[in-house]
């Protein structure tokens, strides 16, 4: 999602001049991994009447969206169904089940400082997006939700509803590595952790840390499995809670071959990619 993808196709259902079913794509611009931008839809609501259900009405309005968006050429929808609208998107709309996302935890009861002083890491917590933002080499080699500094203000600094923080090294010329963190009744959800190597990983996390210490009970955080970072999450304390997200793509395959998109290692993918955090 970002700031100039501001179209939000959608397909409705009435009855009696009344709408009795809705359903809504946001926009997001993926990088593919292969240096280029592409437009794709994210899934985001659905909402269908009670004296209307089990008519088959979402997947209708699904598969007349989807075509509607086929014909400005967008062949990606992406998104993280939840438990009840799964098996529709798979069995019916041909989406693709990527991953199975389990959140990381980490308890700060007893929690040490793993860079120095508790208060450490300080004056990197702010309001405020960074100025200027590079994606770092690593990122280049997979598909992700595409990130700017206009991007990072318009999903998180100019927030409507939540109110988040920004973590990231303030003397930085270039910032390569940030985080950014919203409070989630009495824990902290890290929901955008993007840092450039593994120490940086322990940076942002003491940096959250020591900021919410003695208040939050827990951070919580996602990081895929193929990825070098998780390893860092385990040895500073993290381990999978028994709470999973589901992640899903479908694509048509109009421009080239879709098959990489259905592959989780294929993927970075954090929290903020999602409507609901």
């Amino acid at each position: 999602m970002g700031p100039i993808e501001n179209l939000h196709p959608a397909a409705w259902a009435c009855s009696d001049t009344r709408i009795v079913a809705n359903y809504s794509l946001g926009m997001a611009s993926l990088r593919t991994g292969e240096g280029s931008l592409e437009k794709a839809g994210m899934s985001m609501s659905t909402m269908t009447h009670p004296n209307h259900r089990g008519q088959g009405l979402f997947p209708q309005l699904a598969k007349s969206l989807y075509s509607a968006i086929q014909h400005d050429g967008i062949d990606t929808v992406i998104g993280f169904p939840n438990d009840l609208s799964l098996r529709t998107f798979v069995d019916q709309l041909d989406w693709t089940l990527t991953s199975e996302i389990s959140t990381l935890t980490l308890s700060l009861s007893g929690w040490i400082p793993r860079t120095g002083s508790p208060s450490a890491g300080l004056d990197w917590v702010t309001d405020r997006a960074p100025k200027r933002f590079v994606r770092p080499d690593w990122l280049e080699e997979l598909i992700h939700v595409d990130r700017d500094a206009e991007s990072l203000r318009w999903r998180y600094q100019d927030s409507p509803t939540n109110k988040y923080k920004f973590v990231f090294n303030p003397d930085a010329s270039e910032v390569r590595s940030y985080a950014v963190f919203k409070w989630y009744g009495s824990s902290v959800d890290i929901v955008d952790l993007l840092p450039e190597s593994s120490e940086d990983v322990t940076l942002l996390i003491s940096a959250i840390a020591n900021s919410v210490q003695g208040v939050a009970s827990h951070l919580n955080v996602w990081m895929m499995p193929h990825l070098r970072f998780r390893t860092v999450l385990h040895r500073l304390g993290f381990a999978p809670s028994c709470s999973t997200s589901y992640f899903g793509v479908r694509t048509t395959g109009i421009n080239r071959s879709r098959s990489r998109y259905r592959r989780p290692d294929q993927w970075f993918l954090q929290m903020g990619d999602s409507d609901v955090f």
